[in-house]
């Protein structure tokens, strides 16, 4: 259990695994986060064994074989910054009604 500042306490489940890259390198994968839907299910994590990655983004849907991209820390900050770029976009549209320009 994680207690947090307010005192409540969160079910902390952590989960360990390796995934052999094509190259052969072996990355030892610790998932941090993990979000399930009907469909599919996004995690992601920290990574080592294969620097300069250090965090990693598995996508599976169904029951297809899950994809894994590994990251450098800026790059995984890439990824937020313009997935919150496009996820405001898709507010504002909302918000103000305005067509989705191409």
């Amino acid at each position: 259990m994680s207690v947090q500042p307010d005192g409540a306490e969160i079910a902390v489940t952590k989960t360990t695994f390796d995934f052999q890259l094509d190259d052969g390198r072996l990355a030892h994968c610790w998932r941090a986060m993990q979000q399930e839907y009907a469909d599919c299910t996004f995690s992601a994590g920290l990574v080592d064994g294969i620097e300069p990655d250090t965090f990693y983004l598995r996508l599976q849907r169904l029951d297809d074989e899950p994809m894994m991209i590994f990251m450098r820390p800026d790059e995984a900050a890439a990824v937020l910054y313009v997935l919150t770029g496009a996820t405001w976009s898709a507010a504002m549209i909302s918000l103000h009604g305005e067509e989705k320009k191409p």
